[in-house]
């Protein structure tokens, strides 16, 4: 099947698997559906990040004690749940490696788009915004914007980003009793 110019057949290739079917490849951060397979081709990136993580957390739990008084230890859980990480962003970085895409082979460096600038931006100021305004309504802010990036009516995502951080000020702040950031409306 031949492409109607060189910019689509750069962004996506039509293949004919065994069976006469078109199966869909993509480029930079696309999707490969060859062989009934759902892996993008930026998962090696989020499987080599998740690593990084996952080794972070190993090593971080290492210097707590595995054992207590009356059982595991403060370091049991997370060290555990690090190596279980480190084996599952393995797992997950050779997969995607066994399934990229031809064109993306070629090209590893990842592509910018506006939507993609906007939610980086937006997760930059969350951080140094969350000091200021209280973490749940930074937390509001955020789940508001992103679901607006992604095409969601602003009734909804007002909707869906207020009960996201009622619901995350009563399960983590009142009910776990974890220290957030306060801002000047108490929570």
């Amino acid at each position: 099947m031949k492409a109607k110019s060189p910019a689509s057949a750069l962004n996506c290739n039509l293949l004919m698997n065994d069976k006469g079917a078109a199966s869909k490849t993509s480029t930079a951060f696309g999707t490969s559906k060859s062989a009934g397979s759902l892996m993008t081709s930026s998962d090696h990136w989020i499987g080599g990040l998740f690593l990084l993580f996952s080794l972070v957390v190993v090593w971080q739990a290492s210097n707590l004690d595995f054992t207590g008084n009356y059982g595991a230890g403060s370091g049991f859980f997370p060290y555990w749940l690090g190596i279980s990480g480190v084996v599952l962003s393995a797992v997950l970085i050779v997969q995607a490696l066994r399934h990229l895409p031809v064109a993306a082979a070629a090209s590893w460096a990842p592509s910018w788009s506006a939507k993609k600038f906007l939610a980086y931006i937006a997760l930059l100021a969350f951080v140094f915004v969350s000091d200021i305004i209280g973490f749940a309504t930074a937390f509001t802010f955020l789940v508001a914007f992103l679901l607006t990036l992604e095409g969601e009516t602003w009734r909804r995502s007002l909707s869906v980003a207020v009960a996201s951080g009622i619901g995350f000020y009563l399960f983590f702040v009142r009910l776990l009793d974890v220290k957030l950031p306060v801002g000047p409306l108490g929570f």
